[in-house]
């Protein structure tokens, strides 16, 4: 089950969908590549400051698990 939370109205995000489908691919694929490297930043920056000891491999080694953990393919065989 996922649950979506979301601090944006319907309406509010039907018209920024409307919006980014008028983009060029070229500008909806760096939007993309922007958010996605904002969250890893996010991301990363959490795990420092929960594990402030680790070293950067460290760092990233449990920031690629962590985007890999639902990733059936990733997964530790039983």
């Amino acid at each position: 089950m996922t649950i979506t939370v979301s601090d944006t109205s319907e309406q509010a995000a039907r018209i920024q969908m409307n919006i980014y489908r008028r983009l060029d691919p070229a500008v909806r694929l760096r939007l993309a590549y922007d958010m996605s490297m904002f969250v890893r930043a996010l991301s990363l920056a959490r795990l420092k400051e929960q594990h402030p000891t680790w070293s950067h491999t460290d760092l990233q080694r449990e920031l690629t698990r962590e985007a890999l953990a639902g990733d059936s393919l990733f997964q530790q065989p039983r």
